[in-house]
């Protein structure tokens, strides 16, 4: 028989690879040949008409071994391994296509929003990839451009801001009024 044949070179290579210990391979055959004879034949019409994308191969093997458990508990357990090494690659390989079809989508879509959202904000819009480099200081010093009067600070401090004033501020808190051109960053 050439399943025989087949799970004897299956079971060789499993003790090769030191995934089964060597003594049970006997075992798991003479438990193979008694399913076959037993539940193969009994079932045969079973085996022969089954449609793999109706049913999954585990869950249909699971019902006949399942009838008597313990008696072929190794041979249920090498099914087990051969269908994880089977199957378990192509899962693998279609859930990394699948998450990398997903990142592109998201980053398609977050690259979109981020240009729709610069383009919205005033006239000439806003460029969020300036400056891509961590502060060095959450405080910089500033010059005021003109005569703005009176700001208050995140902190809840209030500076006057007249013109060729300077201030250490929080960066944060400055940010806008240089970019509306009140403010100029003093670079030291």
């Amino acid at each position: 028989m050439r399943c025989l044949q087949s799970l004897k070179n299956i079971l060789s290579y499993l003790v090769d690879k030191s995934l089964i210990p060597s003594k049970d391979g006997d075992e798991i055959l003479l438990q193979f040949k008694e399913f076959l004879d037993k539940v193969v034949k009994c079932s045969f019409s079973d085996f022969k008409t089954l449609d793999h994308k109706e049913q999954r191969l585990d869950t249909f093997l699971y019902q006949y071994f399942s009838v008597d458990k313990e008696k072929y508990r190794k041979l249920w357990d090498i099914v087990k391994m051969i269908l994880i090494l089977s199957h378990g690659q192509a899962t693998v390989e279609r859930g990394f296509s699948l998450n990398k079809a997903l990142k592109v989508n998201w980053f398609t879509s977050y690259s979109r929003n981020i240009v729709n959202y610069m383009s919205a904000i005033g006239g000439s819009g806003l460029d969020l990839f300036t400056n891509m480099q961590p502060p060095k200081s959450l405080f910089i010093q500033v010059r005021c451009l003109c005569d703005y009067g009176d700001f208050e600070t995140s902190d809840g401090n209030t500076v006057v801001l007249t013109k060729n004033s300077t201030h250490f501020l929080q960066r944060t808190d400055c940010e806008k009024l240089i970019h509306q051109g009140v403010l100029e960053h003093i670079t030291v």
